[in-house]
């Protein structure tokens, strides 16, 4: 991955640093844009604006991050309900904070395709801004649905019947081995 940070120099970050470094410009921007407009639809459009201009310009290797990852949270969804948790629960658990901010504001952009996906699998679950006024994003926007955001990353009745019962076998089966 890499960012190239906005400097006379034009520095380049790569690798894990590149999500911390985007991450870090994108919530300034935001935050800068939010002292001065309203939460409203203008909110929304400075997002998308700071965000296309931060993460998918061309000089930025982001975009392609963007299409992967939706592309497999795609393919999670053809496979049985029991799968796409545990495939879903691997990915999340790979997610960086920076990540999670940055698949956040991508959601703004892409919100039809990805914002379920996010929402369903928790993949904001634990997301933690810099920022207090950032922050308030969270709950001021209608972007993502509420229980995108709660401690156990999954709406309240989110999990299947089969889903239920393959945890509960899990649950007992670790039960079993360790008494």
């Amino acid at each position: 991955m890499k960012y190239v940070q906005a400097s006379p120099v034009g520095i380049v970050v790569n690798g894990v640093s590149a999500f911390e470094a985007a991450a870090a410009a994108v919530q300034h921007d935001v935050h800068n844009l939010a002292g001065i407009l309203p939460f409203s639809t203008t909110v929304h459009a400075a997002i998308q604006y700071v965000f296309r201009r931060r993460c998918l310009a061309p000089q930025s290797d982001f975009s392609s991050y963007f299409d992967t990852l939706l592309a497999l949270l795609w393919l999670v969804e053809t496979r049985d309900p029991a799968a796409r948790w545990r495939y879903t629960e691997i990915m999340r658990a790979q997610l960086s904070n920076a990540e999670r901010i940055l698949l956040f504001f991508y959601g703004f952009l892409n919100a039809e395709q990805s914002v379920p996906l996010f929402s369903r699998y928790g993949l904001l679950k634990n997301m933690r801004f810099y920022d207090d006024l950032i922050e308030k994003l969270k709950t001021l926007t209608d972007v993502y649905p509420p229980h995108t955001y709660q401690e156990d990353g999954y709406p309240p009745k989110a999990r299947t019947e089969a889903e239920k019962q393959l945890l509960g076998a899990d649950a007992q089966a670790n039960r079993t081995l360790e008494g």
